[in-house]
């Protein structure tokens, strides 16, 4: 099955890319995906703890499981003043 993964910030400069179309197993976790990302991105690994994710906008978590068509957008922490 077919998902789009959103990169943003320092998320998109470690892994080369701000959207891009991947395929992965049926009903695949995040991490998984992370997983995957991180063999071609290994900066990624260092800042992992403090990613936050989101599939079609809504908040979740690394065991959250895919399905075919979903955007999974990985982003660090939002600061602000």
């Amino acid at each position: 099955m077919n998902i789009r993964i959103k990169t943003f910030a320092s998320v998109k400069d470690i892994c080369g890319f701000s959207e891009k179309e991947i395929s992965i197993k049926e009903a695949a976790m995040v991490k998984e995906v992370l997983a995957a990302l991180n063999k071609n991105s290994p900066g990624l690994q260092e800042i992992m703890d403090s990613l936050l994710f989101a599939i079609n906008e809504e908040y979740c978590t690394k065991e959250a499981r895919l399905k075919a068509d979903d955007i999974l957008a990985i982003f660090p922490p939002v600061s602000g003043g």
